[in-house]
């Protein structure tokens, strides 16, 4: 299909509308939403607005059924081989052989059962919540992951009891962000499941209840354990507090995202390339100004068309981490950069 300037047309993955302001290529136009932003769309992302029909955020539909999605657990017939705790993720694939979406097993290769609470964060707030038993040598179904939510960075955070004979053991936390450039990286063969899955590793190694009844300890050795455990927490503190000043000191508040910043050699990329260079450096920086405990920080992006410029702000919207940002005057950029105030 053809696309022209001025076209109402609607995003087929969010149900947003907006007009094309521009056609870029035969596969890209800009947009201007219904908000004001002017963004590059694919045009395998958008369709022509019609009047009267309904437009729906299929993403909020998976979520709905992703929540309320729960098919059998999945038992394994061969022996334990007690590799861990672990995610998996099954490529599920449209009728064209293309990947769709994922569904989401947690893994129990491990010979004790587990109650765990789980959540799925995503920036768009299609969050899942699940609780449940995970029992032995099994594969517990969490869910979907739409292919294009990878780009959200979902947070998986898990809470787990492995149980006892006497109930629940201690609680283990753990929690892991699914990026998309190491994901595809992360494909194994997955105990239970029989076949390939992107697999993430929960807790590598829970001892088996004999295990645990052989190391039952003296009232004088717990006493020794806990001394010493709090010594080390100490040093631990010591030493990161040392580290984090080093790692702001060693920040830079200012990110400059001409291409020719990023890149070697940006005259070998397209333009749909640089764009996508940009906003990934702008992303990691962002994650790394939180991470290390920045307050403001300046995006340079230049003048240009307002591109960049806008995409940029439409990701602070939307960044939970984000107080406020402004594309006021600077004497040192003009107008050419965004400044970020983060939350404390």
């Amino acid at each position: 299909m053809e696309f022209l300037e001025g076209q109402r047309v609607v995003m087929t993955h969010t149900g947003n509308d907006g007009v094309i302001s521009a056609v870029l290529s035969e596969d890209m136009v800009k947009v201007v939403l219904s908000d004001g932003f002017e963004i590059p769309v694919s045009v395998d992302d958008i369709k022509i607005y019609t009047t009267g029909e309904s437009y729906e955020n299929p993403k909020k539909k998976t979520a709905e059924k992703a929540a309320s999605f729960h098919p059998k657990e999945i038992f394994s017939k061969t022996p334990v081989t007690n590799t861990g705790l672990l995610v998996g993720f099954e490529t599920r694939y449209d009728y064209d052989g293309n990947p769709e979406k994922y569904r989401i097993y947690l893994i129990n290769d491990t010979t004790r059962d587990v109650v765990f609470n789980f959540e799925m964060k995503l920036n768009s707030g299609n969050n899942i919540k699940l609780n449940g038993l995970s029992k032995t040598n099994s594969a517990f179904p969490l869910g979907h992951l739409l292919l294009d939510e990878l780009n959200e960075s979902p947070n998986l955070i898990f809470e787990c009891w492995p149980t006892t004979t006497n109930g629940r053991d201690k609680q283990m936390n753990r929690s892991f962000k699914v990026k998309a450039k190491n994901f595809f990286k992360k494909v194994k063969t997955t105990p239970i499941l029989k076949g390939e899955t992107h697999l993430y590793e929960l807790i590598n190694h829970l001892p088996s209840l004999a295990e645990l009844e052989k190391k039952e300890e003296t009232l004088e050795e717990y006493t020794k354990r806990v001394a010493e455990t709090h010594k080390k927490d100490d040093l631990l503190e010591q030493y990161y507090t040392i580290y984090n000043i080093k790692q702001k000191a060693d920040f830079n508040d200012v990110l400059d995202l001409h291409i020719e910043k990023l890149v070697e050699n940006p005259a070998k990329l397209n333009n749909v390339e640089k764009l996508h260079f940009q906003i990934e450096s702008f992303e990691q920086y962002i994650e790394e100004a939180v991470r290390v405990g920045f307050e403001r920080v300046f995006i340079i992006h230049g003048l240009g068309k307002g591109r960049l410029r806008d995409i940029i702000a439409s990701r602070l919207i939307r960044n939970e981490y984000v107080d406020t940002f402004k594309n006021d005057y600077h004497p040192k950029f003009g107008f050419g950069a965004t400044e970020v105030i983060l939350k404390k």
